[in-house]
């Protein structure tokens, strides 16, 4: 534990080495935090973007791993790692302001966790024209699926659009923004591929397999609070759709102090039964039993769209799940909500929603009797 030296003049020459190297090792500081300041300046970083430095230096102790953490970021665009190969790729035009570049005059919609089946661009943006869609896609051959029907041999399309009046995201919504989380793939069928963990499995092994997860996979988050603040300024969501797997509510809640500005969002609910046969098939996150739902809504402004967890007809998953349309009273936009919400049968608004028959009670866009009604 001490520091020897056989002789005189080795000790010096010791003591000057040492003296060289602390002065390098300074020298290299500087220039590191140097860089450091550069690198992290505000206009280096994109918006919700944290400083890959200073989260390297905070998160890893053990200096290959700091390394490994700044080449992932700084590197040459590709890294083999974790046993995948993984890119960086441009996914979409910004405007000066780093706003996603979209026409103006439209409804924004957004779309989140669309798989590539009933989605959006081939339901609503047919029928509704001043509209124009944002949708959040995370598995990588669904995402692709998206762009490839905007894509013709030769002809030049627009980054990211999956429609003329539509763009895809391959990121998952979470409040873990800008962050790398896991999608836990349990089955079969990858439209079940969730944030949360599988624990019942009243639907198909197929869909939740409880005995283990069948493929996780390492994908981009971005809050909705990231997206209205930086990616749509001044922007109101004239519709949201949710299809995140038990997460519906968080992904929701992720738009923080700006989800006044989502005017109406239609999600998923499982039914308020007792007992094992509707029991949620994800852990964690907020309950999809749907009077916690409508709770949790109701908290951030948002009301059932006529209809209550008592008519609504759980017509999914052997009925236990059912699709929901929530509004903000007299501050959303009622021709477009109510042409999607009464598109597929059940509806998930409305008469068109009831499992009971309610004679005389006639449609509009505010039904108290039927909010309050028990059956």
């Amino acid at each position: 534990s001490k520091l020897q030296c056989s002789s005189a003049s080795g000790c010096i020459s010791m003591k000057a080495s040492l003296r060289l190297q602390g002065a390098l090792c300074l020298l290299i500081l500087e220039i590191f935090l140097v860089l450091t300041i550069w690198c992290c300046r505000p206009s280096m970083l994109s918006p919700g973007e944290k400083c890959p430095v200073c989260e390297a230096l905070r998160s890893e102790t053990q200096p290959w791993k700091i390394h490994r953490r700044l080449r992932e970021h700084f590197g040459s665009g590709w890294d083999a790692s974790r046993g995948k190969l993984q890119a960086t790729l441009e996914l979409a035009d910004l405007q000066p302001n780093r706003a996603l570049k979209l026409p103006n005059g439209l409804d924004v919609i957004l779309e989140i966790g669309s798989n590539s089946r009933a989605t959006v661009d081939e339901g609503l943006l047919q029928r509704a024209e001043h509209t124009f869609v944002v949708t959040f896609e995370p598995i990588l051959d669904k995402w692709a699926t998206l762009l490839s029907r905007n894509s013709h041999p030769d002809q030049r399309t627009q980054l990211g659009f999956h429609n003329e009046r539509g763009l895809a995201l391959p990121f998952a919504v979470s409040a873990s923004d800008s962050q790398l989380v896991d999608l836990k793939i349990s089955g079969d069928i990858d439209g079940c591929a969730s944030l949360l963990d599988a624990v019942s499995s009243y639907y198909s092994a197929r869909c939740t397999n409880t005995s283990g997860i069948l493929e996780q996979r390492r994908v981009p988050a971005m809050s909705l609070e990231t997206l209205l603040r930086h990616f749509l300024p001044r922007r109101d969501i004239a519709l949201a759709k949710i299809d995140a797997q038990g997460y519906d509510v968080d992904a929701l809640l992720s738009a923080g102090p700006l989800i006044s500005r989502i005017k109406a969002v239609q999600l998923e609910v499982v039914r308020d039964r007792e007992g094992r046969k509707c029991t949620p098939q994800y852990a964690g996150g907020r309950s999809a039993k749907c009077e916690r739902v409508v709770a949790a809504l109701r908290s951030v402004g948002f009301e059932p769209w006529g209809t209550n967890c008592t008519v609504v007809r759980y017509a999914e998953a052997y009925g236990c799940e059912a699709q929901m349309t929530f509004v903000r009273r007299d501050d959303f936009n009622e021709t477009l909500v109510r042409a999607f919400c009464t598109s597929e049968r059940p509806h998930s608004c409305g008469p068109g929603s009831w499992s009971l028959h309610l004679p005389g009670t006639p449609w509009r866009s505010n039904l108290p009797e039927v909010n309050r009604r028990k059956g």
